[in-house]
């Protein structure tokens, strides 16, 4: 009855299903407390997917959450629920007039009776009752019902059987710990059955089931307050451990005695057969004198002798004395002697069977082991014994009594190291362990399979301590090996996947296939070849490689191979089938190792980055360091020429005044001075040009290159200023505007800067004669203004850098015009700052247009 008591203890497995779902949660909680009583230390309840309790985590552990298993974590005290108001009623008992014995056999008559309510049992005014009278009786008293529940114990009763609290409903059968559950059930089901009294004189607590060790007397009758009442048994429990205990000591105390008894009886037994061998020579002797008396006649003449006879007779009898005590003494030593060769023998039958013991345990232990075990004796190594594992793979084979160095011939090619290992274990007398070793062992099929071993041989040594033989131990790491191919090609797959600095690509070395790649290489290589991401794995390398090799046993992957070195190829360049671009890669083939064999290649990792921007990089570096030694060559005579010519017509000048001092021209003869004054202020204006453009080449270079004084200028005006400046020039410069004012906010010396650089460009690049256009024109935003000319153009290569820093345009008709390739630059940088923009539209043959665009003031 789950509601009222816990069932038997130590249960390993409870089942329980589509029962608790109909319990109130305070019945579930106390049923799932008699449970964690009731089952053994990790124990198991199952509960199945309709129970919808959860029990309390301080006892159970969930294993399984689908079908709700859980392992009983600690045991808990059988727990008391307290009843409802339905529970506290008693059950109706029919009242007829059978007798005992009828009551006895159960026979029940359904006569004209009546039902009569019995008076429910008052267990707390028990429990007080028990108290008041019976707290200072010497023995302990236990009242229970008929379905073993305690319903009263005194103290006695509670230190004796170790009823922690007597407040609560419990199962007297499952509350006493280490109490034989059977016989006390029985004995309590005869008290009840029989009304006699039952009495258990030695009832043992064990020990290994929870108990205290105590012994104790268990006096168990039937008690019934009134007719109509429950039937009650009485036990009264009485602390025999001290009398048993004693008891047992005293028989096995007479145990000894009666075994010395006996040997004193075979002792003295031994001793009267002895004494009474002696009382036969005695008596001998008594006749011997009596036949000497009768012959005393005969022999008085010869009386002396019998003196002498008399004496040695004596000396004899002293003799035969001296011999019983000795034979005395040596019957003691031998019964000694015995004693000590009893208990040597119950010491070798003792041994022998803890040794019979051990030699099943190591048996076992030797047949269950999880690796190989095999026994080599003496220094040729004879396979002595294996275990069933070696067993297996010895099926069939004749090995007992032979060499190791034959066994492992037989089935190991790899066998030669561990018998060159075995002797040196065998001669040092030092344990060796192996690395994993790759061995061919033979299968069930009659082939052979590769596996992974790990072998440690142990010496073993005789009783004197010397070197017998060899135990090998081999363990089987073939999956642990597994486990770490597979955590290492997840590791290179994950490497693979985030590698996005390199391509790369990890290929078998047997079959050069390819075992997986990331995706950077996977995409280059389904650009390169045409071939589908899910269709490049396992192609060969050969058919993937990036270019070709007249000789294919030149090939970087026969290279490799040969050499078991990596291979690097700084830079590979290549041309993608689709877009055609030239990709340039740092292109490395790394060998890896076998671990187990560091001879053999077991994978190849290709590695291949882009590195086409560095090299681009560096094809400018070396571009601008081209430029900028042009440019100094050029900056050196840029700035040289108006040099030259300031300093020979300062000269000229110095001269002039020198004469002029010495009287020897008059000041009406100085118009030709003149003339060289104002060469040298163009020269110095010139000069100054040139170096302004090189400081703004720094400023820009620094970031200090500002756009300070803006002002709203009319770009119409400004520009027929600039153009003013090139009236004198061989072209027909001509502009065109529908417009007298464009206003525009802007820095205006910066902005004149940018059209003298246009307008002189075109006036030094086109041919004497050619007319130059200058077209203003005005949209919504902005002001566009471009400067056409009729030159010899500009290739479309060449305008891809014509905004460069020192980029100067090359070819045979403007070889000799001067110029540091720094104006378009500066010109564009200025524009730029303005918020516009510039660009060219040029055909080799056809002039050239510049085009810049400013935004217009708001």
């Amino acid at each position: 009855d789950l509601s009222r008591s816990a069932p038997f203890p130590r249960i390993d497995l409870v089942l329980c299903r589509n029962v608790l779902i109909y319990f109130t949660p305070e019945l579930q909680e106390y049923v799932l407390n008699q449970f964690a009583y009731s089952l053994s230390n990790g124990g198991y309840l199952f509960l199945g997917k309709a129970e919808t309790v959860r029990p309390v985590q301080s006892f159970y552990e969930l294993v399984n959450k689908r079908w709700k298993v859980y392992r009983c974590i600690g045991n808990a005290l059988p727990s008391a629920r307290r009843p409802n108001s339905s529970e506290l009623s008693s059950a109706r008992v029919e009242h007829h007039s059978s007798s005992i014995p009828a009551r006895r056999n159960g026979q029940q008559h359904s006569d004209q009776g009546h039902q009569h309510a019995p008076p429910v049992q008052d267990v707390g005014q028990l429990r007080r009752y028990n108290e008041l009278l019976l707290r200072f009786l010497p023995i302990g008293v236990v009242v229970i019902d008929r379905s073993y529940r305690v319903l009263t114990a005194n103290s006695t009763a509670r230190r004796l059987l170790g009823l922690r609290d007597a407040a609560t409903e419990q199962d007297f059968l499952h509350a006493i710990r280490g109490i034989p559950y059977a016989e006390v059930r029985n004995a309590i089901d005869t008290v009840f059955r029989e009304r006699n009294i039952v009495t258990l004189p030695e009832v043992e607590l064990a020990i290994n089931t929870g108990g205290s060790g105590r012994f104790i007397h268990l006096s168990i009758a039937v008690m019934q307050l009134e007719s109509e009442t429950p039937e009650l048994a009485t036990l009264s429990v009485t602390d025999v451990t001290e009398q048993v205990q004693s008891k047992r000591q005293l028989e096995a105390t007479q145990t000894e005695q009666k075994q010395l008894t006996q040997e004193l009886s075979s002792t003295n037994k031994r001793l009267n057969d002895m004494n009474k061998e002696l009382l036969d020579a005695n008596e001998e002797l008594q006749v011997a004198n009596e036949e000497l008396m009768l012959t005393h006649e005969e022999l008085q003449a010869s009386i002396e002798e019998f003196e002498t006879t008399n004496e040695e007779l004596q000396a004899t009898n002293e003799e035969l004395e001296t011999n019983n005590e000795e034979l005395q003494a040596t019957n003691e030593e031998l019964e000694t002697t015995n004693d000590e060769l009893r208990a040597r023998t119950g010491e070798l039958q003792e041994a022998t069977i803890m040794l019979e013991s051990e030699r099943g345990h190591l048996a076992e232990m030797v047949e269950l082991a999880p690796f190989y075990i095999m026994v080599l004796r003496g220094p040729n190594l004879i396979v002595e014994a294996y275990n069933p594992r070696y067993a297996q793979i010895l099926k069939g084979r004749e090995v007992h009594g032979r060499p190791l160095e034959i066994v492992f011939e037989l089935f190991w090619e790899e066998g030669i190291p561990i018998v060159r290992a075995a002797h040196e274990v065998f001669r040092q007398g030092i344990t060796h362990t192996t690395p994993r070793v790759l061995t061919r062992v033979p299968n069930t099929n009659g082939g052979y399979s590769e596996s992974y071993f790990v072998y440690t041989l142990v010496p073993s040594h005789d009783a004197g301590g010397k070197v017998s033989g060899v135990i090998i131990y081999a363990v089987d790491e073939t999956q642990h090996r597994v486990r770490e191919l597979m955590e290492e090609r997840e590791r290179l797959r994950l490497i693979f996947e985030h590698s996005d600095m390199a391509a790369l690509a990890l290929y078998d070395a047997q079959t050069a296939e390819l075992v997986m790649g990331s995706p950077r290489y996977l995409d280059m290589k389904a650009s390169i070849h045409n071939i589908e991401h899910d269709k490049l794995t396992g192609k060969k390398w050969h058919e993937l490689t990036i270019t070709s090799w007249p000789d294919e046993e030149e090939s970087p992957w026969q290279r490799v191979i040969k050499t078991h070195e990596p291979l690097h190829l700084p830079e590979l360049h290549l041309s993608s089938s689709q877009n055609k671009q030239e990709v340039v890669l740092d292109y490395s083939l790394i060998p890896i190792f076998a671990s187990e064999e560091q001879d053999t290649i077991r994978f190849i990792v290709v590695s291949a980055v882009d590195i086409t921007r560095q090299v681009q990089a560096r094809q400018e570096l070396i571009q601008l360091n081209r430029l900028k030694d042009e440019f100094l060559s050029l900056a050196s005579h840029e700035l040289r020429t108006p040099l030259t010519s300031i300093m020979g017509h300062s000269e000229l000048l110095q001269r002039a005044l020198k004469r002029l001092d010495n009287g020897e021209v008059s000041k009406a003869d100085f118009s030709q001075e003149a003339h060289i004054l104002d060469m040298i202020v163009h020269q110095s204006r010139r000069l100054n040009h040139l170096i302004e453009e090189m400081v703004d080449i720094t400023r820009i270079r620094s970031e200090q290159f500002e756009i300070k004084h803006k002002e709203n200028v009319n770009i119409i005006q400004l520009v027929q200023h600039v153009l003013e400046q090139y009236i004198d020039s061989k072209h027909e410069i001509n502009l065109i505007t529908r417009d007298d004012e464009i206003i525009v906010n802007s820095d205006e010396g910066r902005i004149e800067q940018v059209l003298n650089n246009l307008v002189g460009n075109a006036v030094k690049y086109s041919p004497a004669g050619k007319p130059i256009e200058v077209r203003v024109e005005r949209d919504k935003h902005e002001v566009t203004i471009a400067v056409r000319d009729e030159g010899v153009g500009i290739s479309e290569e060449q305008q891809r850098h014509i905004f460069e820093r020192f980029y100067r345009v090359h070819n045979d008709a403007n070889a000799a015009i001067e110029g540091l390739g720094l104006g378009l630059y500066i010109a564009h940088e200025i524009v730029v700052r303005h918020g516009g923009r510039m660009w060219l539209e040029s055909k080799p043959g056809k002039g050239s247009a510049f085009y810049f665009s400013l935004p217009l003031s708001m």
